[in-house]
């Protein structure tokens, strides 16, 4: 039996070593031999099997939108305190530059914040490993740095609707593209979802504390409008530490959001920077601070339209010396640093001004495309602000609990 075994297991890596080398006979480039030497695992695919273009010809594709960014430091730097939205609009010229010469390439990986170019040839590949049928692909992910992961992806009837990833890492070294590491694997998981989502992943041991294994990318395309909806309102609060768009609440009756984890958030859109009021170096001892009232108000009054008397209800307000009772997120109320991120994937424009986002809640680390959806509605004002007026979690049977998320405690828990 494990002769027979073993047999079956070297069939299928030699179906999948043919596989490769068909795709590449197919090819129209003719291979390059200047592919740096790099790490291979044993996984039984020859690593000396060429790829139609190897990654740094690839890289060479785009390199005047690179060296026109690398004048920017701030772009390029890894330690710069550009946001990767603000590379945003290099990392889409690469992006569509991959694209104008055949190949399906996205943004980052498990960011999803630009719509795959290309896509046909990734939903393709996996039709036919849903068919069982041989294929490969290749799909492109632009870094933040402005290099990329390439993944090479293999089926074959023989592998059954299992799927052997190649995953490589290219970045810019002294203005130089360089393979700087590549390793394969066979994918514990392979799904493409209805939300036009790919979810795959390789095995980890236990205890395992490297990168993460999964990898998360949006095949289907997004309104470009939706897209922008959910950077300018939804983004920036997201699901981290808040309950706005885990709960039920409109601002006729604001329910059980949590007004503190709000005024986290709102201070840091406001002035840019963490809130001062730390936690204890004592992380299992709550800390008090009271807050002026004319300073919170002004932070909590910034994105919703509430009155003092209403706040005062909702939080723990001394009359006497006009302050409110803040108390720091501590050790005990730390969430596991995981999240989802937002989707707007429809919206309305209301007769009254207000917009209403339909908005998915996707979260890669547990290969969902949806956990649940929830209306948020919103109403831009004319200076460029906006107030948050609703959000409502639409019931469906299918909606998973938000395992991520850990509310305060109460003066009586601490």
């Amino acid at each position: 039996m494990k002769e027979k075994g073993f047999a079956s297991i070297l069939f299928i890596m030699i179906t999948a070593a043919l596989a490769i080398t068909g795709c590449v006979k197919n090819a129209a480039v003719t291979p390059s031999d200047k592919e740096e030497p790099v790490r291979i695992e044993n996984t039984g695919i020859p690593a000396a099997i060429k790829e139609e273009r190897t990654s740094e010809e690839t890289a060479e594709l785009y390199r005047d939108i690179y060296e026109s960014a690398a004048s920017n430091p701030s772009v390029t730097s890894a330690g710069s305190a550009a946001s990767y939205y603000d590379r945003l609009p290099v990392i889409r010229q690469i992006v569509e530059r991959l694209g104008s010469y055949g190949y399906a390439a996205i943004d980052s990986e498990n960011k999803n914040q630009l719509n795959m170019v290309n896509p046909g040839l990734i939903e393709d590949f996996c039709r036919k490993v849903e068919e069982q049928k041989e294929a490969c692909a290749t799909l492109f992910s632009v870094m933040e740095n402005l290099g990329f992961i390439r993944f090479d992806f293999v089926t074959s009837e023989e592998m059954e609707g299992k799927v052997h990833v190649t995953r490589s890492v290219l970045c810019w070294i002294g203005g130089m593209p360089r393979v700087t590491d590549k390793y394969s694997y066979n994918a514990a998981v392979w799904e493409y979802t209805k939300e036009g989502y790919l979810f795959f992943e390789e095995n980890t041991p236990v205890a395992y504390d490297g990168p993460p294994g999964y990898t998360a990318v949006r095949v289907k395309p997004l309104e470009e409008e939706c897209r922008e909806l959910n950077r300018r309102y939804i983004l920036p609060i997201g699901y981290g530490a808040n309950n706005m768009f885990l709960t039920d609440w409109k601002e006729e009756n604001f329910g059980e959001l949590d007004f503190y984890d709000l005024f986290d958030i709102s201070y840091r859109q406001i002035y840019g920077k963490e809130v001062p009021y730390e936690p204890s170096d004592n992380l299992g001892v709550g800390t008090v601070y009271q807050i002026p009232k004319e300073e919170f108000e002004h932070i909590m009054m910034a994105y919703l339209n509430i009155d003092s008397e209403t706040l005062q209800q909702k939080t723990l307000y001394h009359t006497d010396a006009k302050t409110y009772e803040y108390c720091p997120r501590g050790f005990y109320e730390t969430e596991y640093p995981e999240h989802p991120y937002p989707e707007v994937v429809d919206y309305t424009e209301n007769a009254d001004g207000t917009i209403t986002l339909l908005v998915n809640v996707v979260f890669p680390y547990e290969g969902l495309s949806k956990v649940f959806s929830h209306e948020v509605v919103v109403r831009p004002l004319e200076n460029g602000g906006v107030q948050y007026v609703s959000n409502h979690v639409i019931p469906s049977e299918d909606n998973i609990e938000e395992s991520w998320y850990k509310p305060r405690l109460t003066l009586a828990e601490w």
